[in-house]
């Protein structure tokens, strides 16, 4: 850290905590140039994440670890890893299993699969997502749920499905509430 603003204070001491992280402060004027553009480019990254989702500014906490488990993913150098999750668009459109005590079937025929929207990674071994389930979302309830089992929902030209995109202003105003 550069022992910027933002990196400091109780919020951030906590944050860490919770995480087992240690802070590693940089020395003035050393490499500065270079922290500042990683921080940057997580900004600008979550920023964009977020906006590209539809979700209210609130949500800024689970875009920054959605981005940063998705480009460590993505660039990691250790080609042999397995994380045991595909990176997903953070607040794209997905089918997923439910757990079996979270499984809801009206009769024996009808499908176990629930829609929901991407919004993270589970902190588990092995690693799995935490999905919102639109359903919930619709009705204005901000519960999430993890699984292991997600299958990325795309339209005709292959390109993620953002649901949030499409909800009307009112139903954006319960989500930000929540």
């Amino acid at each position: 850290s550069d022992q910027g603003p933002e990196m400091v204070g109780r919020a951030m001491d906590e944050h860490l905590r919770q995480k087992k992280l240690k802070r590693d402060f940089a020395l003035p004027q050393e490499h500065a140039h270079t922290i500042e553009r990683k921080i940057r480019t997580v900004t600008e990254g979550t920023r964009a994440t977020r906006l590209n989702a539809g979700f209210p500014e609130e949500t800024w906490p689970a875009a920054i670890e959605h981005y940063i488990a998705n480009h460590n993913h993505l660039h990691s150098s250790l080609d042999g890893l397995k994380l045991g999750t595909k990176p997903l668009p953070f607040g794209a459109l997905v089918q997923y299993m439910p757990y079996s005590e979270n499984k809801t079937k009206l009769n024996r025929f009808a499908a176990v699969a629930r829609t929901g929207v991407a919004f993270g990674y589970t902190d588990t071994v092995p690693q799995g997502y935490v999905i919102l389930d639109l359903d919930d979302l619709k009705a204005g309830k901000f519960h999430s749920t993890s699984t292991r089992a997600v299958k990325l929902l795309v339209d005709e030209h292959g390109a993620p499905i953002y649901p949030l995109h499409s909800v009307t202003k009112t139903e954006k105003e319960r989500v930000r509430k929540l």
